[in-house]
C-alpha cells in the first residue's frame, strides 16, 4: 500500500519563503531508532523574566545529559506575553495554541511560562538530574513508530521528506514537522528583561502539522522557507509522530545542521 502523501506547503500557514541564491545546506538524512528519543518542548517569552534561565538549561542539556542520550530539544515561543513593553518577533500563534493542548491534554488550565513538557507530559522540576532520569526513562522505552527525516537545498530553502511508520497503527496518531533555527539574538528594550541581551537556541520558526497516519502511515513532501537572513547551517529540521488522544509522543527525530548527515 502506498503511504498517504502531502504537500508540506499546503498542510501549513506558517512558512515563510524566502530564495536563496547559494544555499550553503547540504543533503542531510536521519532515521530514528528501536529506542524512543525524548521530545523536550520548552513555552517561552522574550517577555517573562524567568524564561533566560529555563532556556539556558535547554540550551546546556547536551553537556548534563549522559554520552548517548537521545533527545530533540525545541523553543516555542508563545505571544500571549506580547504587550505595549516588548513584542517577541520569535512567537507565534501556533505555538500558544499547541501550549494550550498541552496544557488540557494533561488536565490543567492554566498556561505559564516558562513551561517544560517531554513527550507532552508536563516537566515540573527544572533539575537537571529530574530531567536526566525522564530521557533515560523514555530512551529505555520502546517505540511503535519510525521516522525517516530528508532534508536538501531548494530554491525556497530548504526541502523536506518525512516518512513515518506505525507499528500499532490508530486513528488519533499525527506527523509534525518543524524548523528550528539556531544562534539567535536579541536585545530587548522593554518588558520585564528591558536592557538584556539574549541568547536563543533550538528556536522553532516554522510548524507544520498534525498530518493523519492513515493506516499507520504517511509520507509527507514540500519545500519550507528561511527566516530572512538565516545562516542555513545554522537550521534544524524535526519531526515527531503523536498519538492526539493520549497525549503521547511515540518517536521524534532531529537533523541539526544538515551539512553533516546523521543516523540514530
Amino acid at each position: 500500500m502506498k503511504p498517504n502523501r502531502i504537500c508540506a506547503s499546503a498542510a501549513s500557514t506558517l512558512l515563510l519563503v524566502v530564495t536563496l541564491a547559494s544555499p550553503a545546506l547540504a543533503d542531510c538524512d536521519t532515521q530514528s531508532g528501536a529506542r524512543r528519543a525524548a521530545l523536550i518542548e520548552l513555552y517561552t517569552s522574550e517577555a517573562c523574566s524567568s524564561c533566560p534561565p529555563a532556556e539556558a538549561q535547554l540550551q546546556g542539556l547536551r553537556q548534563a545529559l549522559p554520552a548517548g542520550a537521545d533527545f530533540v530539544p525545541l523553543e516555542l515561543h508563545v505571544n500571549y506575553w506580547d504587550g505595549p513593553g516588548w513584542t517577541d518577533a520569535l512567537a507565534q500563534k501556533a505555538f500558544s495554541e499547541r501550549h494550550s493542548w498541552l496544557v488540557a491534554a494533561n488536565h490543567h488550565k492554566t498556561v505559564y511560562t516558562p513551561h517544560f513538557f517531554v513527550d507532552d507530559s508536563e516537566f515540573l522540576s527544572h533539575e537537571d538530574g529530574e530531567l536526566r532520569s525522564a530521557v533515560q526513562r523514555i530512551n529505555a522505552a520502546p517505540t511503535p513508530a519510525r521516522i525517516h527525516l530528508s532534508a536538501a537545498p531548494s530554491a525556497a530553502g530548504i526541502h523536506l521528506r518525512i516518512e513515518a511508520l506505525s507499528t500499532s497503527p490508530s486513528s488519533t496518531q499525527s506527523l509534525f514537522a518543524a524548523m528550528a533555527q539556531n544562534g539567535l539574538a536579541s536585545r530587548v528594550t522593554g518588558g520585564e528583561n528591558g536592557g538584556r541581551h539574549l541568547r536563543h537556541e533550538h528556536v522553532a520558526r516554522a510548524w507544520v502539522g498534525p498530518i493523519p497516519l492513515v493506516n499507520g502511515q504517511v509520507l509527507m513532501e514540500g519545500d519550507l522557507g528561511l527566516p530572512a537572513g538565516a545562516d542555513p547551517a545554522k537550521i534544524e529540521v524535526v519531526a515527531f509522530v503523536e498519538d492526539r488522544e493520549r497525549g503521547e509522543v511515540l518517536q521524534a527525530v532531529g537533523a541539526g545542521n544538515c551539512a553533516v548527515a546523521r543516523k540514530r
